[in-house]
């Protein structure tokens, strides 16, 4: 039950920012949000996207099968005039499988720490390092990077929480460390200031 009592605080405090903030098309909620639903729009039409500073490719990615699995089961008419037509239900799709993700992964964030060092308040306190950079609940009600970004992190730790039970009992399995790093490459082509975040993991555990 401990495991569950940051990733519900969470999923509190989204809805409530998701509440406040309005729509995505509210005065300065259109950026990212709508940035990112047309550059996602445009990979599930067979074109190039052409917002590439992050360079966000990881998050267009999400939005496009978002988008496609979304109009699959509940569209209506062609796809792209749908997507156009009903901008705010489709970015709603896409925000809230990025939440969900979020919560999920951080649910099992604890639970693999938890089974790794055996202590729920080790566990815990893995699942509470977004406290440690409030600025990012800023996004938590947002489409944007960072959120892909946090869902990532977890997926990162769950993995290396698993690599340090497999160091003490036998050789790092080979699966494992390329799953490390398809994780920090889709981290990085997500939004490229978390590369200096691997530098400092390189540096800091050799």
């Amino acid at each position: 039950m401990m495991l569950l009592l940051v990733p519900g605080l969470t999923l509190g405090i989204t809805l409530l920012f998701r509440a406040a903030a309005g729509p995505h098309y509210l005065g300065r909620n259109v950026d990212p949000d709508y940035a990112y639903l047309f550059n996602s729009l445009n990979l599930a039409s067979g074109k190039a996207p052409t917002h590439i500073d992050h360079p966000g490719t990881t998050l267009q990615l999400w939005g496009m099968l978002v988008l496609r699995s979304v109009h699959l089961f509940s569209g209506h008419g062609p796809f792209i005039t749908d997507v156009i037509q009903r901008s705010e239900f489709y970015l709603a799709g896409v925000f809230w499988s990025l939440a969900a993700s979020y919560i999920l992964t951080l649910y099992l964030l604890g639970l693999t720490a938890c089974r790794v060092d055996g202590s729920l308040i080790f566990a815990v306190l893995c699942q509470s390092t977004i406290l440690a950079f409030t600025p990012l609940a800023v996004c938590l009600p947002r489409v944007s990077p960072e959120i892909a970004i946090l869902i990532m992190c977890n997926l990162l730790c769950i993995r290396l929480l698993k690599l340090y039970q497999s160091s003490m009992e036998s050789l790092l399995p080979v699966g494992q460390v390329l799953l490390l790093g398809v994780l920090s490459g889709a981290a990085i082509f997500t939004k490229i200031v978390f590369l200096p975040l691997i530098i400092l993991g390189l540096i800091l555990f050799p």
